[in-house]
């Protein structure tokens, strides 16, 4: 194992020569502020990874290379409760196995980011949830507290702060569920505090939203169709013809020009991953479908979701030379989260 501190805006350049890109962000309980990221590489060859520190905004992703077949363990401090971690990588999925280990608790870590989420009812005599908003604003949580035939007994809702995390305690009034299902308006992360750690969850599903039915989408990914996608928005009757002559005649490798925004707006998700989880950022405008795009937008959507702040006043915008439209979704389609045909 080796370890560089990276500057961020080398980090990101080096990232946006060298990939496409499919980022895998594993993400764990804070459960001490104290302890060892245990790292497994599961492949027989190495794999670079990035341990991104929030302090709550991204302030630090310092490299390490996990080598080949091997078990590495990083000693990680928080020195407020606030601050928090993540590991970055673009391997496949199954690449790493990661698990934060504190004296006395195992928390594995997971990368689903969003979705609708739900977890079985721990052994604990007192239930806890580990709940963190992933968004640079408030952010509204939705549980449900479900039987054993999974019919909802109680709803409530809990607010978080921008990139805020608690250890929630369930309501005691409620003692005879089994699951709950959790979902957010923005960006978020959940796990299960069980008596040894805790456990990811039992059962995933896509967050259904509410578009606008009377404009057209498009998911944008790599030229390979592999890593991360997002979903764009058309309302221009001349744009929307330029974007479907994409799909219809790829070989015009033709760049999207976009002014971009804070917040999903409804549409914008990753729709590569299984939960097909909402961005924290979405296209305000496509302005231009094109060949040849500035460095100053160039990118890849984890990095402009590492950074919604700062990049959706500076540059303001996107222009990611690696990703092309692919293929037209229905409204119904978007909303839903799911092919529908």
């Amino acid at each position: 194992m080796s370890r560089t501190t990276t500057q961020l805006v080398s980090f990101l350049i080096t990232l946006t020569c060298a990939y496409a890109a499919s980022a895998e962000v594993f993400r764990w309980p804070q459960g001490c502020l104290t302890g060892d990221l245990e790292v497994v590489n599961l492949t027989h060859h190495d794999v670079s990874g990035w341990v991104q520190t929030f302090k709550p905004n991204l302030v630090d992703e310092a490299n390490y290379l996990f080598n080949a077949d091997s078990k590495t363990k990083i000693k990680i401090t928080a020195k407020t409760a606030s601050e928090f971690f993540s590991l970055l990588t673009f391997e496949k999925n199954q690449a790493l196995k990661v698990t934060y280990l504190c004296d006395t608790a195992t928390y594995p870590a997971h990368t689903f980011e969003g979705g609708v989420l739900t977890y079985r009812k721990s052994e604990l005599p007192e239930n806890k949830l580990w709940l963190q908003n992933l968004y640079p604003d408030a952010n509204t949580f939705q549980l449900e507290f479900l039987n054993r035939s999974q019919e909802v007994l109680v709803t409530t809702s809990i607010s978080l702060n921008a990139m805020e995390q608690i250890s929630y305690k369930t309501p005691g009034t409620v003692t005879d569920w089994s699951y709950v299902r959790i979902r957010a308006l923005q960006r978020y992360a959940a796990f299960n505090i069980t008596p040894t750690g805790s456990e990811g969850p039992f059962i995933i599903d896509t967050q259904k939203t509410v578009v606008d039915d009377t404009v057209a989408y498009f998911v944008v990914a790599a030229r390979d169709n592999s890593g991360d996608q997002f979903i764009i928005q058309v309302t221009n009757d001349a744009m929307i013809a330029k974007a479907r002559e994409q799909i219809t005649n790829p070989t015009l490798e033709k760049i999207v020009f976009a002014r971009i925004q804070k917040g999903n707006s409804g549409f914008n998700r990753n729709w590569s991953k299984k939960e097909k989880p909402l961005w924290s950022w979405s296209t305000a405008e496509v302005t231009n479908i094109s060949d040849i795009g500035s460095t100053a937008c160039n990118g890849f959507p984890q990095a402009v979701e590492d950074r919604v702040e700062s990049w959706s006043k500076d540059p303001g915008r996107i222009c990611f030379w690696s990703y092309r439209i692919k293929k037209e979704l229905t409204p119904a389609e978007v909303a839903a989260g799911q092919q529908l045909q």
